[in-house]
C-alpha cells in the first residue's frame, strides 16, 4: 500500500509496499517509509485512516452528483 500526501492536500491511496508522504509541513518535503517497517499499531491507524478517506471521497462524490443534477434541474426550469 502506498499512502500519498502533497502539499495540494490531494490524498491518494494505491497498492504497493511504501508510505510515502510529501507535504509542506515537512521539512525535507518528502518521506518514504517501508511498510515493513512500520509499527503494526501504525499500520492499523494508517490503514483506519485510509478507509475514512475512502468513505468522505464517496461522499463528496455523491454530494457532488447531487449538486450537479440539482443545477441541471433548475436551468430546465428556468
Amino acid at each position: 500500500m502506498v499512502v500519498k500526501l502533497n502539499g495540494n492536500d490531494k490524498v491518494e491511496v494505491v497498492e504497493g509496499s511504501f508510505v510515502w508522504l510529501q507535504d509542506a509541513k515537512l521539512q525535507e518535503g518528502e518521506v518514504c517509509i517501508e511498510w515493513d517497517s512500520i509499527e503494526d499499531t501504525d499500520k492499523i491507524t494508517i490503514l483506519s485512516l485510509r478507509d475514512k478517506i475512502d468513505a468522505l471521497t464517496g461522499e463528496l462524490a455523491e454530494l457532488l452528483v447531487t449538486i450537479g443534477n440539482n443545477s441541471d434541474n433548475s436551468v430546465k426550469a428556468a
